[in-house]
């Protein structure tokens, strides 16, 4: 059960046969061997990124064609708020990668970098006219290039009196945890055994 919502997302793609070829827009899914996370490789025009989520995630969307790929996943919260964390790969190369970082550095100018492993990391928080009343929402960016493109993760969480104290610092563990995971290269993607090669449907 703790599976199915990461790989309900699944019904988009088709089987790929095992002799085909691995293309760029593939997806790569495999069950870590714990059965707490699920790692996803997206193949990028001349490399792929790879990222672990948790197994009881659910992929709200996964658009895996460049130039701008986009993964989302909603991650349980057990007084219903919406917590959801992206993993966008900008392919600098092109003029909609362009485009993507241009916004993304724009929407971050005013804010003070963190330096982690690579990362550049910003924190800020954004008011959410939301019912039953306005909530104060935490917002985690990062950036740093992966093989051949750019990846910029994000996780926002609302802060509201009904939560645990610890709830803040559970999120930003997750966050941290998010980016470690990350790992890109370039050139061809290898499956490791096991691992399911998913084509998009259209």
């Amino acid at each position: 059960m703790r599976r199915f919502f990461a790989f309900l997302m699944l019904t988009l793609f088709v089987a790929s046969p095992a002799i085909a070829a691995i293309e760029t827009g593939d997806v790569a899914v495999l069950a870590l061997p714990d059965h707490h996370a699920i790692r996803f490789t997206l193949i990028t025009t001349g490399g792929y990124v790879g990222f672990d989520a948790g197994a009881d995630w659910g992929v709200v969307e996964m658009q895996s064609r460049p130039p701008v790929m986009t993964t989302t996943f909603q991650i349980p919260d057990s007084i219903g708020g919406k917590v959801e964390a992206t993993v966008h790969l900008l392919q600098p190369d092109t003029a909609g990668g362009q485009e993507a970082v241009a916004a993304y550095d724009r929407a971050h100018a005013s804010l003070k970098p963190e330096n982690y492993k690579g990362w550049t990391i910003f924190t800020s928080f954004t008011y959410h006219e939301i019912s039953p009343k306005p909530t104060i929402y935490t917002v985690m960016d990062a950036r740093a290039t992966q093989g051949d493109v750019i990846c910029a993760v994000h996780l926002s969480w609302p802060n509201t009196s009904a939560r645990d104290a610890g709830f803040g610092t559970d999120m930003k563990a997750a966050f941290m945890a998010l980016l470690d995971s990350v790992q890109g290269g370039t050139g061809p993607y290898q499956a490791a055994p096991g691992e399911v090669v998913r084509h998009p449907a259209n």
